[in-house]
């Protein structure tokens, strides 16, 4: 019974990702807010943030506050540093204020860019960089095949030791014409859903990309993209990237 309800959540905002419906997108994200469910509260998050609509997303934050304190000490601690590590980025959405945002936060920010097993490294990384903390070293990018949409390399993921959970990374941010997209995925025969999928601003569906592979990069040609912010999405993972 649990499996079906969530099977017919992800349907739901697979639907609902495809129309360029304000009213639908609003009334998703106010069921996935009233659900008892900290991965359905973070997808509300995403998409209150994607709607530019912050009553709700301090609302939501404020759901997913009051959930960690029913977790046990491991589980409460990654959702408080997923809370405040939300709240960095939103806020430093203000120009004015970015630097000294991050200023403020730098141990915290440091502490989470350091490990490369938390979803939120990357994230952290780019808050650091852009605020001049941090430097971090090139990626080395794999050969780009021109011809081709979408290219998967399988790979072990070799930099991961005796990894614990499902790893999701993209480079570079902004991008302007190949997105890196680097992942592992902990229980792959069991994932109900292998696929990567990449939304516009307003949550239309522009890109699924099915995953064949555990463990691995994808390259994803975004030329073709307009100038924009997107939202991209694999299982429970998201991030917002920029194409310019």
């Amino acid at each position: 019974m649990k499996q079906e309800k969530r099977r017919n959540i992800s349907q739901l905002i697979r639907y609902v990702a495809r129309e360029e419906d304000y009213s639908l997108n609003s009334e998703l994200t106010d069921f996935l807010e009233s659900q008892d469910n900290v991965n359905d509260n973070k997808m509300a998050l995403r998409f209150a943030i994607t709607n530019n609509d912050y009553h709700r997303v301090d609302r939501i934050l404020t759901n997913l506050q009051t959930m960690a304190q029913t977790m046990n000490i491991d589980k409460k601690t990654e959702l408080e540093n997923y809370i405040q590590l939300q709240s960095i980025a939103i806020n430093t959405e203000n120009m004015a204020l970015a630097d000294s945002i991050v200023y403020a936060n730098e141990e915290f920010l440091f502490a989470l860019a350091s490990d490369t097993l938390l979803p939120e490294c990357a994230q952290a990384q780019i808050l650091l960089q852009n605020a001049g903390l941090a430097e971090y070293p090139p990626v080395v990018y794999p050969p780009v095949i021109d011809n081709q949409k979408s290219v998967q390399i399988k790979s072990p993921i070799n930099t991961l030791k005796n990894p614990s959970n499902d790893f999701f990374k993209i480079y570079p941010n902004p991008v302007k014409e190949i997105l890196f997209i680097e992942y592992f995925l902990l229980d792959f025969e069991s994932k109900e859903c292998k696929y990567i999928e990449i939304f516009s601003e307003a949550g239309k569906l522009i890109e699924k990309i099915h995953i064949t592979n555990q463990a691995g990069i994808i390259q994803l040609n975004v030329r073709g993209y307009k100038p924009a912010v997107y939202l991209i999405r694999l299982s429970t993972t998201s991030y917002k990237f920029s194409k310019i």
